[in-house]
């Protein structure tokens, strides 16, 4: 079985705020949205996972106009709360207000203790929870492709905690396909992803 992931594009504020993409996306994430549907029509994309907030279920939305598929909201894939008490706050603002918050949270990727925060081992449990029963539950029905639209953050977790590998930069609408044999994944192709290194010792 195939499996996408997809990059959420980002929200229109991320650039200037602290954000966690529950935000219409930008015009340009509009456009490129579309390209990638015209992109995935010829992978046989036959069901789409997206987190539930908004700038992933608005590029959801985007490719299944463009794809005929079911798409499927989850809950479970929404962002991690990085930011806790300074969540929304314009970057410079926060810096000066919460100064040893963010200095945490820039410093101790992804294990900070930022308060108010979700912490990093109960976010991960709950995206490889989701992602694993969906992908079992998938190769059983015998599905040939499936995508998952998710923010950079998730799909850091499915490389780290499932695959074995951290990557350095996930751009916006990166594309990733892998080969699941109901046992382990075969990277087959990436875009817009850098610095892919094992895990292993």
């Amino acid at each position: 079985m195939k499996i996408i992931l997809i990059n959420s594009f980002d929200s229109i504020d991320s650039d200037s705020k602290y954000s966690i993409g529950d935000e219409s996306i930008s015009n340009e994430g509009l456009i490129k949205a579309r390209e990638i549907g015209a992109e995935l029509k010829k992978k046989g994309l036959a069901k789409l996972f997206t987190s539930s907030f908004q700038s992933a279920t608005e590029t959801g939305l985007i490719i299944k106009k463009v794809v005929p598929l079911e798409l499927c909201s989850v809950s479970e894939f929404r962002a991690r709360n990085n930011f806790g008490v300074f969540l929304g706050w314009d970057k410079e603002e926060a810096r000066k207000k919460f100064l040893s918050e963010v200095e945490d949270y820039e410093s101790n990727k992804p294990y900070h203790q930022v308060s108010g925060s979700e912490d990093y081992f109960d976010f991960a449990k709950r995206i490889t929870s989701s992602f694993n029963s969906i992908i079992k539950k998938e190769f059983e029905n015998k599905t040939p492709c499936i995508g998952f639209v998710l923010h950079s953050c998730g799909i850091e977790v499915i490389f780290r905690e499932l695959i074995g590998f951290e990557v350095n930069e996930i751009l916006e609408g990166a594309l990733i396909e892998f080969d699941f044999d109901g046992e382990g994944f075969e990277l087959l192709s990436s875009k817009g992803i850098s610095g892919i290194e094992s895990t292993s010792i």
